[in-house]
């Protein structure tokens, strides 16, 4: 690994749905990473896998089935 290069991924913004999975967020997203793309976001910042991860939560707080702050103090917590 090259220490001048940062890898990282823009993923979109739910990891997975509590009620799919203890380990997600308090969301009802109709598409999850993990579920949709064959991506374990939450373990590839866990392990170190990537340097950065720069979630994609652009909507608004009042979307109520992944809202912006639900999403993003998940992540945080990651």
């Amino acid at each position: 690994m090259n220490p001048l290069v940062a890898f990282g991924i823009s993923p979109a913004g739910v990891y997975r749905n509590k009620k799919d999975d203890p380990l997600g967020s308090d969301t009802q997203a109709g598409n999850q990473n993990y579920d949709f793309a064959y991506a374990d976001t939450r373990k590839w910042v866990i392990e170190e896998i990537i340097d950065y991860i720069v979630p994609q939560v652009y909507w608004p707080f009042a979307r109520q089935v992944a809202r912006y702050d639900v999403i993003t103090r998940w992540w945080q917590k990651q």
